[in-house]
Parts: C-alpha cells; sequence; structure tokens
C-alpha cells in the first residue's frame, strides 16, 4: 500500500507533474506581463512541457529561459500577426451581421476565426521543437490543424471540459487558475507529440527537418 507513495510510485509522480505546472505557469504568467511577450512565453512552456512529456532531462527554470530567449523574436512576430487576425475576424463579424446579404461573408469569418484558433493551438507546440521560418510555421500548423481534425477536437476540449467538471464551484476554479494555462500545455503537446513527427522525416514538410532535441526512436 505505501509503495504508491515512493519516488517511482503514482503519488510521487502525480505531485511532481502538479509542481511542475505551477512553477510553470508562474513562470508564464511572469514572462508574459508586458503582453508583447506572451507568444515567446507559451513557447517556452511548450518547449518545457514537451522534454516532459517525452521524459527528457529537463530544468524548468532554465529551459525555459533558454527558449524564451532562442524563439523570442518569431515567436513575438507570430503572437502578434495571431492578435492582428482575431482582430479583423471579429470587427469584420460585427461590421457583417446587420448587412442582408451578409450571411455567406459572415458564416466565412467564423470558418476563419476557427482556421486561425486551429494554428494558435499548434504553431507554438511547432516553433518549441523545430527550426523553421514563421512562414513555415504557419503553414504547418494550418495542414497539421485540419489534416488531424480529431486531435484538434480533443485539444479544444480542454477548457470545455475544465467547465463541465467544476461548474461555478469558485474555489476549485481559482485552485485550477494557478496552473490552468501550464495545464492546457501540458494536454496539448500529449495530444500533438506524436503527430509532429509523422512530418519531419521524409515528407521534408518542415524545411529544416532538424529538432531541437535528438527524437526518440
Amino acid at each position: 500500500m505505501f509503495n504508491i507513495f515512493r519516488t517511482d510510485g503514482p503519488a510521487y509522480r502525480v505531485a511532481l507533474i502538479i509542481y511542475n505546472l505551477l512553477a510553470l505557469n508562474f513562470l508564464w504568467v511572469v514572462f508574459s506581463i508586458p503582453l508583447i511577450t506572451i507568444g515567446a512565453s507559451t513557447t517556452a512552456l511548450f518547449y518545457v512541457t514537451g522534454k516532459i512529456l517525452r521524459k527528457e532531462e529537463y530544468h524548468i527554470g532554465a529551459d525555459f529561459w533558454k527558449s524564451f530567449k532562442d524563439n523570442f523574436l518569431q515567436a513575438t512576430i507570430i503572437w502578434l500577426i495571431l492578435v492582428l487576425m482575431f482582430y479583423l475576424v471579429i470587427t469584420n463579424l460585427l461590421a457583417i451581421k446587420p448587412l442582408s446579404m451578409g450571411n455567406f461573408l459572415y458564416y466565412m469569418q467564423y470558418l476563419i476565426l476557427f482556421e486561425i484558433v486551429v494554428v494558435g493551438i499548434y504553431i507554438f507546440p511547432l516553433l518549441s521543437r523545430y527550426h523553421m521560418t514563421i512562414i513555415h510555421a504557419f503553414k504547418m500548423a494550418l495542414f497539421i490543424g485540419n489534416r488531424h481534425l480529431l486531435t484538434t477536437f480533443f485539444c479544444l476540449m480542454f477548457f470545455p471540459g475544465i467547465y463541465y467538471l467544476l461548474g461555478w464551484r469558485l474555489n476549485l476554479i481559482l485552485i485550477i487558475a494557478l496552473f490552468i494555462v501550464a495545464a492546457y500545455a501540458f494536454w496539448i503537446s500529449y495530444f500533438v507529440k506524436d503527430k509532429f513527427q509523422l512530418y519531419v522525416r521524409g515528407d521534408d514538410l518542415i524545411e529544416t527537418g532538424e529538432e531541437e532535441e535528438t527524437p526518440e526512436e
């Protein structure tokens, strides 16, 4: 019975994951305070959660900072592009809705909005692990997200799932909020980690074809 509390037991592993998520969530919040840096901090978050899931050696603070620094420029540009696209689509929705002949354009904006969300799900995990240009990162995120719609669906179900489980229990919501972003990154990383491997070798869909870390065989 007491084996579950050993360092190789399930209780310890769960506690370690919770601790890592709390630490990562704190780092993400601190590094995202300027708002413009959210893309870089999100990329760093996925970099560490990816290493945890692949059971690679990791150091939360050092690895977070390494990815944040290395991907800062690209991740910031990508973040700003996504924010601008989201703003334009929302503006279009508000402008088109009153028009009697604008039904087609109105629903097209929802389709575009969905694709922006799809790109947002995949692009930062991709950037955290592979070397690629900004344009290629957008192409890959869009391609993988639409080719693996079931995986995309599971990724999208994180926040509705949390809401369904917790309802309006304010005390639980406040507790979950302490590591909700890191938990989301952990969730996404779990579902997408194997999908990326399908396009690294052979198909030449990623420009450099090189990972920041040696892939598992």
